[in-house]
């Protein structure tokens, strides 16, 4: 019998990036949020990356990856 656990590798990989966020730039911050939602099986769209933008700034302590994902929210909402 086969068991597909690819989302608990995903969910590692995604914690561990989650302090180097910060330090990529916006388009590859919001490239890695896309590939986290379509390996998720969810939709993508305008609405699902709002979504998790919020969920990581709500997440989020420090406060340099708080304005880089501000910024990225910013430029979201303003397409």
């Amino acid at each position: 019998m086969c068991t597909n656990n690819a989302a608990d590798p995903q969910k590692t990989i995604s914690e561990h990036q989650a302090g180097n966020r910060a330090e990529m730039s916006e388009e590859e911050v919001l490239g890695k949020l896309v590939a986290e939602i379509l390996s998720a099986g969810k939709t993508l769209s305008r609405k699902t990356l709002c979504f998790e933008l919020l969920k990581q700034l709500d997440v989020c302590e420090d406060a340099s990856a708080k304005q880089h994902y501000a910024n990225i929210f910013r430029k979201l909402l303003a397409c």
